[in-house]
């Protein structure tokens, strides 16, 4: 994830959770640390997939953030739930 991590801005800007340094498949907006009621301009620069796959083309979001998002989960490292 670093490389997307590196690739994707926020204006905004705005900081990483500390995710630099993992590989995953997928990547969330709770990654950053964006704040509730805030209007966010995210540019995603061109970079590779894990696959090898180009993103050739740089492309470019805004994201309205709600006033108030909770963010929980309820994952166990031993699947019970």
């Amino acid at each position: 994830m670093s490389d997307a991590v590196k690739a994707i801005s926020f204006k905004p800007a705005v900081k990483a959770r500390g995710y630099e340094n993992e590989t995953t498949t997928k990547i969330y907006l709770n990654a950053w640390q964006l704040q509730p009621g805030k209007s966010y301009s995210i540019h995603v620069a061109p970079m590779d997939d894990i696959y090898g796959n180009r993103l050739s083309a740089a492309e470019d979001y805004t994201v309205d953030m709600p006033d108030y998002r909770p963010d929980f989960d309820m994952e166990s490292e031993h699947e019970y739930v």
